[in-house]
């Protein structure tokens, strides 16, 4: 027995046993030397048209032209043909994979209505679930064979004619061992440690990164179970309780992760905060370092300007009072010079006040070259400064 979950059909390998009674081929054994059963190619004879309405395909294990009837004297015929049966069979998956599935095979006659045909259901194996037990009927590694039921039933066709058939249930039960190893376990240590993960205290940035790729890293993982669980079941609109399972995990790691990124970037502006405060509180600092420096720069530049405006001005009275002081002498001289007679002044008097007057203007010159480099220097400290 073989299950396709996708396509949602189930394949059975069968020994189809059919039994009827032809009245046309009886005789005595006695008056044929005590011969009572024979086999008969099975195109020889007519043979009823039982179906199997419910499969999509039937692959028999025997040729047509080397299967065999076994004949009976008394008219009994007997047809064991062994097939592959690939039947529907509508799965119910709510409770995947601690589910059970009902498969019904339905044999029937297409031609023969019910006044010429009469289906029975053999009494050859009486207690069927004892057979079971027993190992005649068996699943595969997935599916045990729980039960195994059979019934008749007629209905009415467009025809005005009633058929009947027969159907068979197979109940099966799956084995979830595989489902829960593979699956289910996994599914929760993952998202259980993406948990405790995601949720376990961080030292730095970088681990709360960390972190959050991990938390990333484990949803991409519950994406992909889903997915194979997907691929599993067939297309149908009811969800399987296993997929319920682990859309409940990613929903909750998903929300553990989204908790996890509000709380780091939380973080990280908290630290941005404090490190902008930081940086205010270093740059009010350097502000006032920079204000009382140059306030003290101020104070010495202008106390410097002050002296040398003294300096200058005191200069200045000693240059007025040199000048006039040679000037008084020169007007003497010229007078005296010229009270005897002389038109032109010495050259030794000529040469003494071009020098005072020299020496007036040097130290002029000299002050300003001091006033020249104090503005040059105040400058400078103040481009140095900025």
């Amino acid at each position: 027995m073989l299950q396709d979950q996708r396509d949602e059909t189930i394949t059975f390998l069968a020994n189809v046993e059919m039994i009827w009674k032809d009245e046309y081929i009886e005789w005595n054994a006695n008056e044929f030397g005590g011969i009572s059963s024979i086999l008969i190619p099975s195109n020889l004879l007519w043979k009823p048209d039982i179906a199997v309405t419910t499969g999509l395909s039937i692959e028999y294990m025997v040729p047509e032209e080397q299967r065999l009837l076994s004949v009976q004297s008394d008219g009994t015929v007997r047809s064991s043909t062994y097939c592959l049966i690939t039947n529907r069979c509508p799965l119910s998956i709510q409770d995947f994979p601690f589910d059970e599935q009902t498969c019904k095979l339905h044999f029937e006659s297409m031609m023969y209505p019910t006044t010429l045909i009469k289906l029975v259901i053999g009494e050859k194996m009486g207690n069927l679930n004892a057979a079971i037990e027993d190992g005649y009927f068996q699943g595969n590694g997935e599916w045990n064979l729980v039960s195994y039921d059979r019934e008749l039933y007629t209905y009415d066709w467009s025809d005005g004619y009633q058929y009947v058939s027969a159907m068979y249930k197979v109940k099966m039960r799956r084995q979830p061992i595989y489902y829960i190893c593979v699956m289910v376990i996994p599914t929760f240590v993952t998202a259980t440690i993406c948990l405790f993960g995601l949720f376990v205290p961080a030292m730095n940035t970088g681990e709360r990164v960390e972190k959050v790729n991990m938390g990333l890293a484990t949803l991409l993982s519950m994406a992909v179970i889903l997915g194979i669980v997907a691929g599993e079941m067939p297309k149908t609109e009811t969800l399987p309780l296993l997929g319920y399972y682990v859309l409940a995990e990613l929903l909750i790691c998903t929300i553990g992760v989204f908790v996890s990124m509000l709380i780091m970037a939380s973080v990280i502006r908290a630290e941005l905060n404090v490190l902008v405060a930081l940086t205010i509180n270093q740059k009010s600092a350097l502000d006032i370092v920079r204000e009382r420096r140059l306030t003290d720069l101020l104070i010495e530049i202008v106390d410097e300007r002050n002296r040398l405006l003294m300096d200058l001005d005191v200069e200045r009275h000693r240059d007025q009072e040199v000048n006039n002081e040679i000037i008084a002498e020169v007007r003497e001289r010229w007078n005296r010079w010229a009270s005897d007679g002389q038109t032109s002044l010495p050259q030794s008097a000529s040469h003494q006040s071009l020098v005072s007057s020299a020496s007036a203007m040097w130290a002029h010159n000299s002050l300003e070259r001091r006033f020249k480099r104090l503005r040059f220097k105040f400058v400078s400290r103040l481009r140095s400064f900025f």
